[in-house]
């Protein structure tokens, strides 16, 4: 069972305000807490102890591409960074597998104490995480979805819960759209990410739906817009009395939106997931009706903490991190980027950096 890892102190839960820990539940107030801290909660109190905190060492950032999502998850790494002396450098692959090999032997040929990557595939994350453990280099997987050959090298593992949050999707679906044909554009084949998400969501219409609801076409948008757009109008041209629309990026969303607008297709509902800035007015006015929200920056910070946790304490981290995650409209779009902020913007400058 995956479990919400907890390495605070009873003194930090006791700080906690206790209708934040009611409201948000236990998992959830470990994460605030966690995007509350820019000093290091593990290095001790002293502010010459924190100064001292990585000092000679640097960690690697592995993205699998370069867009909006990668680079807000960017700024959680470098937020869960601050305040310590740790290096960073940080590469992206253009969701290619092929790359992403090339960028873990860059890190490793580099001397890099650890690694945090989100996968592009999990073929070439296990490939270079494999070789990275060969050289006694810690690895944490910020976007694990299923048991990979390279389990054995990461030191911790976080997830977004895809079978959960597909599931929630055919819930917010079936309560809220009139019955009818589904079109789905995914993100990369064989990254596992989609591969769970569409498992979640067909399971959930299944239960939910009770086959009144159908996916009747899907297609791959490879996380980028344009590539989205196309999916999207190859769906609606092959099978044009769909009237729903689910797409697992808001990268991707964005740009259906755009597409959908500017077709005059008014009646379709569109349905994304995650989240970046762009997305949040599309969510209050309409364009898109409904979010799987979680946020990358979140699952950056946590990553960076959870490294920084093997890299100071020697502590890897047992079980499977989930990040929280909802359903999410424009009547509570403001307070769930208030709670878990999407991106950290005064680290857009050095994240524009990654090469």
């Amino acid at each position: 069972m995956a479990r919400q890892v907890n390495w605070f102190t009873e003194d930090d839960v006791r700080r906690w305000d206790r209708r934040q820990v009611l409201k948000l539940g236990a998992g959830a107030a470990v994460t605030a807490a966690l995007a509350g801290r820019t000093t290091n909660a593990l290095a001790g109190s002293s502010a010459a102890g924190v100064s001292e905190v990585g000092d000679g060492k640097t960690i690697g950032l592995i993205l699998n591409g370069f867009n909006v999502y990668d680079q807000c998850l960017a700024t959680g790494v470098l937020k869960g960074l601050a305040g310590t002396k740790y290096g960073f450098i940080g590469l992206q692959g253009n969701f290619d597998a092929a790359q992403e090999v090339d960028n873990f032997d860059t890190m490793i040929s580099r001397g890099v104490n650890g690694i945090i990557v989100i996968p592009n595939t999990v073929q070439g994350a296990s490939r270079g995480a494999l070789a990275a453990k060969s050289k006694g280099i810690p690895v944490v997987n910020v976007l694990w979805s299923d048991p990979t050959p390279a389990d054995s090298a990461y030191v911790a593992r976080v997830r977004a819960d895809n079978i959960r949050g597909g599931n929630l999707m055919a819930q917010w679906i079936t309560k809220n759209t009139d019955p009818g044909e589904i079109v789905v554009v995914v993100g990369v084949p064989g990254q596992g990410f989609s591969e769970k998400l569409l498992q979640g969501l067909k399971e959930g219409l299944d239960v939910y739906g009770e086959g009144k609801w159908k996916i009747v076409g899907i297609q791959p948008g490879f996380f980028t817009r344009t590539t989205a757009i196309k999916a999207a109008q190859n769906l609606l041209t092959a099978h044009p009395k769909a009237k729903i629309v689910v797409d697992f990026a808001a990268e991707m969303g964005n740009g259906i939106a755009s597409y959908l607008k500017k077709a005059g297709k008014t009646d379709i509902v569109n349905i994304t997931s995650d989240g970046n800035e762009e997305m949040v007015p599309l969510i209050r006015s309409g364009g898109i009706k409904a979010v799987r929200y979680y946020s990358s920056g979140q699952e950056g910070l946590v990553g960076a903490q959870l490294m920084r946790k093997y890299l100071e304490k020697r502590q890897k981290t047992p079980g499977i991190v989930d990040l929280k995650q909802g359903m999410v409209t424009s009547a509570d779009i403001n307070q769930w980027v208030k709670e878990q902020p999407l991106c950290y913007d005064q680290y857009h400058g050095r994240v524009s950096k990654i090469g």
